[in-house]
């Protein structure tokens, strides 16, 4: 744990990414909005008075609203998940000024599998892109299930966060947060307080004909 920071003015923070420099993107479900923050290395206490904001009117539906969030630099577009009734998963673009200002060139899709009829899960809490691959990990809280899906679309793993599975003494009780590291890692984060990592099998060192 490094720190602390209180953040002022959200009812429901649901998911961060960050973008870069001192800026993040806060998702709040109760508000059905977007905020483009300011968090620099000693910060203890944010708010959010005044701070560039996007806000949803898609499917609004209390506590089933906007969860997850996470930034393609590459592309400078944000992928937004929305939690049920119906799933979704947005993508934005035009966004690459909407950190100073609020601009009006924003561009809102829905990216769906390009070779599944489903997501396989029935509700979504997370997401994060791998920039490195295009790979998109989606995260289910009801499912307790993380499933990946190649750059163009198409499923490609699964991670079941079931007890008995990957190392796991019980199911992963309530997922909502999910992160990748340069390393392959998966990292997720559980109400109440629960912090898991999970590492990529290992590959065997070929040691050679005998």
């Amino acid at each position: 744990m490094i720190r602390l920071i209180d953040i002022v003015g959200l009812k429901d923070p649901e998911g961060i990414t960050y973008v870069d420099g001192n800026t993040y993107v806060i998702s709040d479900e109760a508000s059905h909005s977007l905020y483009w923050v300011q968090i620099a290395a000693t910060d203890r206490r944010l708010s959010v008075a005044g701070v560039p904001r996007l806000t949803l009117g898609i499917d609004k539906v209390h506590n089933a609203s906007l969860e997850g969030v996470s930034w393609d630099s590459n592309a400078n577009r944000l992928f937004v998940v929305k939690e049920k009734l119906p799933l979704r998963v947005l993508v934005i673009t035009g966004l690459h000024a909407y950190r100073s200002e609020p601009v009006f060139n924003v561009g809102i899709n829905e990216w769906k599998s390009s070779n599944a009829s489903s997501l396989f899960m029935s509700d979504l809490s997370s997401l994060t892109y791998h920039e490195p691959t295009g790979k998109l990990l989606l995260l289910s809280d009801e499912s307790a299930l993380i499933v990946e899906y190649g750059a163009d679309g198409s499923p490609v793993d699964m991670l079941p966060l079931w007890k008995g599975l990957h190392g796991l003494t019980r199911t992963v009780p309530q997922p909502e947060g999910l992160a990748m590291g340069s390393d392959g890692a998966m990292y997720v984060l559980s109400e109440p307080n629960l912090f898991y990592r999970f590492d990529p099998p290992k590959r065997p060192v070929w040691a050679g004909p005998n």
